[in-house]
């Protein structure tokens, strides 16, 4: 049974069109990666074809002195993410998609494969 994630726009995928659902992916290192995978939509002209894709959060490090509430609340979110596995299936509002085995990689924009559509019951 796929695992359905939660849609969580933002300022970014309000501006550049697309749908945003945040996951946890194990790096196989030790920890859990944070990222998004991206819906684009398909009514805005742009120059990446690919209409699925997963992009890692930026890893930053921050001096004691800047981690604060809010910055703990992040790092909370982050953490509360589902986690979910290279090769799962994962629901993306309609679409069934696979999660690609690069996920968990710290590489951008990584194309994921459409499996399927969620059919309405």
């Amino acid at each position: 049974m796929p695992t359905t994630l939660t849609e969580t726009p933002d300022y970014y995928s309000e501006q550049y069109h697309y749908q945003r659902f945040p996951a946890n992916v194990p790096t196989g290192r030790g920890y859990n990666e944070a990222g998004t995978f991206c819906v684009w939509s398909r009514d805005v002209e742009r120059p990446n074809p690919t209409h699925v894709t997963w992009d890692p959060e930026t890893a930053v490090l921050v001096a004691a002195e800047y981690q604060n509430a809010a910055w703990h609340a992040e790092r909370d979110e982050k953490r509360s993410r589902p986690v979910i596995e290279r090769g799962d299936l994962v629901v993306l509002g309609d679409l069934v998609v696979k999660v690609p085995r690069r996920a968990g990689t710290y590489t951008s924009h990584v194309p994921c494969e459409v499996v399927g559509k969620v059919v309405a019951s």
